[in-house]
This record gives structure tokens, sequence and C-alpha cells, in this order.
């Protein structure tokens, strides 16, 4: 129908990333070579072979048996093409098993395996026939129009549909039959009143029309007229970004808040200094830039039915970005024509996800191999020169272009610091989340880091930001008040409940879902209950995922309702019966009660499934300590240390259940360790001084109370043990 009156549009689209997105079975669109072909990985051999029309793989199945599947569909075409196999249950999973479809020069046309230099076993939460790998849960939703997921939890059966294969007009803009109806109406050939939204689902076009231009006042580029609208990015976002769906009802147009839950920038997804680290697409990286707060828009450099680049790419930024200021050897310091003469080189340096995809980082940063030597992140100098240090490249920045003065990175001081506990980390959190120079995403992931910040200070900031104008920041300033008191939580964060925005009025249910009580005394509040509505609709939705009902399992608990908590965590177990977090909240439920004997169970079987899992381990040692059992607990706790050394309750937990048996020496020696690999950490601090006070080390003891009232002088009880040790002290 759309082709009809939009022949350019359709003619740019067709062939397209969009249009390829997921295709039917054909030797038009395989790629692959099915010619009886074997391909082996890690020892386990997969045979490639036609029959007649149809296309087989014969490879591991689900319990390590070797197999025969059909090919069902096609996913995707460049630089890889992958294939889906049909299970019962109306499951459609992700072979592991990828078509390189990069030419041979480049390494390409070969089979690969997903996870090229990893052994993943049947059992392994990454295992291809699992939910992590299952299309109607992790893929379809952006591979095809109008999806509507259909999962049935009682059957734990999918009924998925959709309108169209791949990624069609609808996908962007919306149901057109009212359009379409308006079109065949309409005389030919009059003029339109500017604005009109022709009977559109949503207009993504600007009212009035932009150019860039160079600003002679100040050298730099803007638009015509003002960008009045996001919707066009928010419609973009829906599947260029990392997050996760909390409606069933899309509406086109609307703020990608209202339909969905995009991630911050917290480590490990990010790096500290808002780099893409994980498999995170572009939303979050673009939201960083200086392009976004100066109104530049997806299509202002991507023909958007084509997906193609407007320009060339050099002259796609010199086309803003003045050629004589930016283009020669005196900005870039590279021969013309090298790696590092072209501005994405430095500007948007690329990441390899799926074995062979590389994608750009959008934040369009500044390098700075300064945070690289101060933190550790990556710069796009050392992704060229690696046989160099971090070093050498913030001495060569420094003297071509100064001290840096980049904004946007100046946060990653303040993230780095969170993420390892170092003193003062809430400080430099709060300073991040005032400081509006930041870009709204990288101010609400500090907000969001303050949650394991708790104090006076950042609860005054928690008040002010949960009342700004940007939801992103009132969404993570709901998350910071979790480890509030419930009067503290429910007087600043009730009225967060009728928000304008879905997502904000979400996570205030879900934090204030242990106050229902406190509802329960008086009148019910109708925004609550509206809310509550919303959470568990968002829950219902993505009820296929494991870790959601972990959530609806935690969100019972919440409102006391214990039975319905306890299914929640069986039922996340039978979705995936390693889920290690669903069998931590199962035992947790069960001590609760005061069941030990449950405890032990759950933990011992979970521990048959993943063996190598460290909280699993911890869980068991702490469960072991309450029945008495101090031997046990010791070789748990221990085994969850050696596991997991980064982590620093694991540390803490150990050096105490060392010191209840009499090893006091060698809790001390396991602390002073620690308390290198994870400075500011107070827990480990407070061990250490009180344990030094019990092996009479004094002077240690001391030191480390210092550090604690260093780290948190608003803590009294760490300035009371201060005093307590220090009038020991000769």
């Amino acid at each position: 129908m759309c082709a009809k009156c939009h022949e350019r549009e359709t003619k740019l689209w067709q062939d397209s990333h969009h249009d390829l997105a997921m295709q039917e079975v054909s030797d038009a669109t395989v790629l692959g070579d099915f010619n009886d072909v074997t391909f082996e990985h890690f020892g386990v051999s997969s045979h490639f072979y036609r029959q007649d029309d149809d296309y087989f793989v014969e490879t591991e199945g689900p319990n390590g048996d070797r197999t025969q599947y059909p090919i069902a569909y096609l996913f995707g075409f460049f630089p890889l093409q992958q294939y889906l196999v049909e299970f019962p249950g109306g499951r459609y999973q992700t072979l592991p098993l990828c078509w390189d479809a990069r030419s041979s020069e480049k390494g390409g046309q070969r089979w690969f395996h997903i996870y090229d230099d990893e052994r993943i076993a049947p059992g392994d939460e990454l295992y291809w026939t699992g939910p992590l790998q299952n299309w109607n849960l992790q893929c379809a939703e952006c591979h095809s129009t109008n999806l509507i997921k259909n999962y049935d939890r009682d059957t734990q059966i999918y009924d998925t549909t959709f309108n169209e294969i791949d990624v069609s007009c609808e996908a962007c803009h919306g149901p057109g039959s009212n359009h379409a109806a308006w079109a065949l109406t309409e005389p030919k050939g009059v003029e339109y009143e500017r604005g009109s939204d022709f009977k559109l689902s949503v207009r993504l076009k600007e009212p009035q029309p932009a150019e860039w231009i160079n600003d002679p006042a100040t050298g730099q580029p803007k638009r015509t007229t003002p960008l009045l609208s996001h919707i066009q990015l928010d419609v973009c976002a829906r599947c260029h970004s990392r997050r996760g769906g909390i409606t069933a009802e899309y509406e086109h147009g609307t703020s990608l808040l209202q339909t969905h839950q995009p991630v911050l920038l917290e480590p490990p997804l990010y790096h500290a200094d808002g780099q893409i680290e994980d498999e995170v697409y572009v939303w979050g990286s673009f939201m960083q830039s200086k392009m976004f707060a100066k109104d530049v828009r997806c299509v202002d450099c991507h023909e958007p039915h084509s997906l193609k680049l407007v320009k060339p790419l050099q002259q796609l930024c010199t086309s803003c970005h003045l050629s004589d200021k930016y283009s020669g050897p005196d900005h870039h310091h590279h021969e013309t024509q090298t790696l590092g003469s072209q501005c994405v080189d430095c500007h948007m340096p690329q990441r390899t996800y799926m074995a062979v995809d590389q994608r750009r980082d959008h934040s369009f940063r500044v390098p700075r191999p300064d945070l690289s030597v101060a933190l550790g992140t990556p710069n796009a100098c050392n992704d060229c020169h690696d046989d160099k240090s971090a070093q050498w490249a913030a001495d060569m920045c420094l003297k071509w272009y100064g001290s840096p003065i980049d904004t946007p990175t100046s946060a990653a001081p303040a993230i780095h610091a969170a993420t390892i506990n170092r003193a003062g980390a809430d400080a430099m959190l709060i300073d991040v989340t005032q400081d509006e120079a930041q870009s709204v995403i990288m101010r609400a992931t500090a907000m969001a880091m303050l949650r394991n910040q708790p104090s006076k200070e950042s609860l005054a900031v928690i008040r002010q930001q949960i009342r700004a104008d940007e939801p992103l920041l009132k969404m993570a300033a709901m998350r910071a008040l979790a480890l509030y008191p419930p009067e503290v939580r429910w007087q600043i964060g009730s009225a967060s409940l009728d928000d304008d925005v879905r997502l904000v009025r979400i996570e205030a249910a879900r934090v204030l879902a242990a106050e229902s009580e406190m509802l329960a005394q008086g009148n019910r509040i109708p925004a609550f209950d509206y809310a509550m509505k919303e959470l568990r609709a968002s829950i219902e939705l993505n009820s296929d995922r494991p870790t959601t009902i972990v959530s609806l399992g935690n969100l019972e608990r919440d409102l006391g309702k214990v039975e319905a908590a306890r299914h929640a965590y069986l039922e996340a177990l039978r979705l995936q019966p390693n889920y290690v977090p669903a069998s931590i909240n199962l035992a947790d439920l069960h001590r609760d009660l005061g069941n030990e004997d449950e405890v032990m169970r759950v933990l011992k079987e979970a521990l048959l499934l993943s063996p190598n899992e460290a909280t699993l381990h911890h869980s068991l040692g702490l469960a072991q300590v309450r029945i008495d059992e101090i031997s046990a607990a010791v070789e748990s706790l221990e085994r969850a240390y050696k596991l997991a050394p980064n982590a620093g309750e694991y540390v803490y937990v150990y050096a105490i259940a060392l010191n209840s048996t009499g090893q006091g020496k060698q809790a001390i020696r396991v602390l002073k360790q620690a308390t290198q690999d994870h400075p500011g950490h107070r827990d480990i601090l407070y061990a250490l001084a009180t344990i030094g006070w019990d092996q009479g080390q004094l002077d240690l003891a001391i030191g480390a109370a210092q550090q604690l009232v260093q780290l948190a002088p608003h803590v009294q009880q760490y300035q009371g043990l201060l005093n307590s040790l220090t009038s020991f002290h000769p």
C-alpha cells in the first residue's frame, strides 16, 4: 500500500538492513554455505546441508545430544547472517553458528561461532537453546513490524505474531490505515498547509525544515530553525538502545520512557567515562554527546530509509565542522589518508560485537588517554597504537592540544570511584548530578549510583532531583531512594506515583511497594494502586524472562505475599533451572521463614548445576554459620572469596569467619590485602579496625578507623570507634 505513493522511499528501503532484518528461507536469501560442509568449534562438529529446498544443520542440542534442525528463518545479512530454529511451544532459538558475510579478503565467507573463543556448553545460561538466545524474548520486537509476543505464563507457550516479517514502514511511522484512507480521498496536486499531520500516526518531520550552517559569531555549526521535538530520536531509540519494554501498548510518537526502560551508563555496560563496553547499541552514547545537546538528529547523518550515510564519511563531518580547521595534519597530527586522519578514527572509536560486527561509539568524544592512565578506560589513540602505553598517548595529546577540557568526560572519576567504593565517591556523584553541563543521562547515572551511598547529603540531592523536569533524573532519583527508611521513601517518593511518565510511576511503585502496609492503615491512594497495576503489567509483558519473574517474587515479598513470592522464584527456575538469582532469593525467603533445612536444600541443589558460582557458595556459608556448622562455613566462604576475589563483601565476610574460628592473624592478612584491592570499602576497613584491636595491633586498627572517618565523617559509629581506639593509644 505505501509503495504506491512513496516509490522513492520504497526503493531506498529495499535491501536495507531494515528490509533484510528477518527473512524467509530461500535460495535468494540464504548466504551461508549449506553444501554439505562441516564446521568444528571446541570439539563440537556441526554439519550444514540441504534436502531439496530445505536447509538443515546437524549440531549439539539442548542436552548435548546431536540433533538435526531445519532452518526456519534468517536473521540479518551483513556483516553476519544468523539462523533461527523452531522448537516446541512456539519458541525460535538463534543458532550460535553464524555466516560471516564479509568478503574473504576481510576474513569472511566462513562459518563461525558467536562466542568465537569460548566453549558454551549445555547448561550454560548463554547456551543457544536457553532463554538468552530465544528470538521471541530477545530479538523479535526490533526485527519485525507490529510484533506481538503473546506469551502464556501458565503453559510457557508463545503464539508470537507480526504484521511484516521485517522492519517495514509501520515500524517507524505507526499504523497507516488512516493516512492511506486520507490519501485516497484528498484531491491530487493541492498545496497542503505546512505542519499538517496528513492523518499519520506520528509526524516525524519537523514543522519547519532546517539546515545546518556555520554560525559566524561562534565558528560552530547551528540549525537554521530550532528543533521542537525529539520524537524522531525516540522512534529510533525504541530499537537502537539497550532497553526493556514496560507496556505492550506501544504508541508511536510518545517518549521512549513511556514505553521502555533504557539502561543507564553504569559499568559493566559502559566504561566509567561513558564509552560503550557491552552491546548497548547507540542511544545511550548519543545521549551523552554534544551533537544531541545541539539538536543533531539521526537523519542529519543517516538517510532514514536506506540507512546509509547522507554523504561520504569525512565529508559528512566537514560539512558542519570546517574542513580547513579540522581536516588537516595541524589538527589530527596524522598523514592525510592514513588511519587517524579521518574524524571517526579518533571521535567514534569502534568496538567489535558478535565476533565480527564493528560498531562505532556515538558519543563523539575527544580521546582522553589521560583517563586511561588514571582510570583504565580505553582511548582511541591506543586502539591503533597498541604497542604504546596510555601514558605515551597522554603525553602526545598534551603536547599537541594542551590540558584536556572535555566536560562530558569529567564525570568519569566519580563513576569510577563509586564503582570501586573509593573515598569521597558520594560527594563526587553529587557534584555530577548537580552539574548541568553534564548530559542528562550521565547525571541520571550518577544519581542512580547514589543508591549505594546513603547519607544526609545524598538525600538532599534526591529530594531535589525527584522534582526535576527531566524524567530520566526523576526515575534515577527513585532508584537512589531505595535504601532509606520506609517513612522517608514514602514522604519523598509518593508524589512520583502519578507522574506524567510511565517509567517514573513504575519505578515509584517498585520502590514504595514495601510501604503498602502504611497505606493499608489509612485510605488507599488511587495513584499507588494504578502505578502498581502498571508495574505488574510491565512484569507480565516480560514474564518469559527469569530475571523479571525474580523481580516479581521480590515485589510479592515486599508486599508480604510470601507464598506468591515462593511461586515466582520457582517459576523462574522452571524457565531456567540454573538461574542463580532465583535460587538465592528462594533460599533467602526460606531463611526469613526460619526454615534453614530448605535453605540448605535449595542452595545445594543450585550448586549441583552451577558449582563455580561464588554467590551460591557465599550464601551457603552464611547458612552454615546460622546452623553452627562453622568449619564448613569457613570453607564455603573461602571458596566464594577465591571464585570472586573482586567482590569486597565476600572478602569481608570470609575474614569475619576466620576471626570467629580463632584465625585472627589470617583474617588480618586477608583484610590488609583487601584494602589494596578494594580501597574505600567501609565494611573491610571496619573489620580491619575491630579485628586489629582484638589482635593487639592498635596502630593498624587506628589507621583503618581514620580512613573510615575520612570516607564518611557523618557516620557517628566510625567516629566513636576512632575515639575508643585512640583512647587506648599510649
